[in-house]
């Protein structure tokens, strides 16, 4: 009986341990629609459709790319309106250091990645097919 739940519990272990390590490489790009309208948001190819004023929307994608956000107005609100960017997403990874002991010399690396946002506002999307330049 003993070896039945430290078994179970090994394995609910392992779980863990592989869930967190898939989610560490997950980039992620919010758009947030800070519009008084609705807008649609169109991620490296994903549709994202009727983001409610004050909302936003996020992309989730594996490891490092570049991503070409575009957002316009949802149909049938009387308003024309878009605007494109590109991004370079990237997950979180935390600072670190490694040594080699041989040499007695140590490198840091600083943090790099993690999520990424963008706020649309009514300016961005003033005039029909407006784009803005990569940051």
């Amino acid at each position: 009986m003993k070896f039945a739940a430290r078994m179970a519990a090994l394995l609910l272990l392992l779980l863990l341990a592989v869930d967190i390590s898939i989610g560490a490489d997950i980039a992620r790009l919010t758009v947030i629609n800070e519009t008084e309208r609705y807008v649609h948001i169109i991620v490296d190819g994903e549709p994202f459709l009727y983001i409610s004023p004050g909302s936003g929307a996020t992309f989730e994608k594996e490891g490092y790319s570049t991503v070409v956000a575009k957002v316009f107005y949802a149909p049938g609100q009387g308003v024309e309106g878009s605007v494109e960017r590109s991004f370079v997403i990237a997950p979180y990874e935390p600072e670190s250091t490694g040594c080699d002991w041989v040499t007695f010399e140590c490198e840091t690396t600083t943090a790099s990645g993690g999520p990424r946002s963008w706020t649309v506002t009514a300016d961005s999307l003033a005039a029909s097919g407006t784009t803005g330049g990569t940051p």
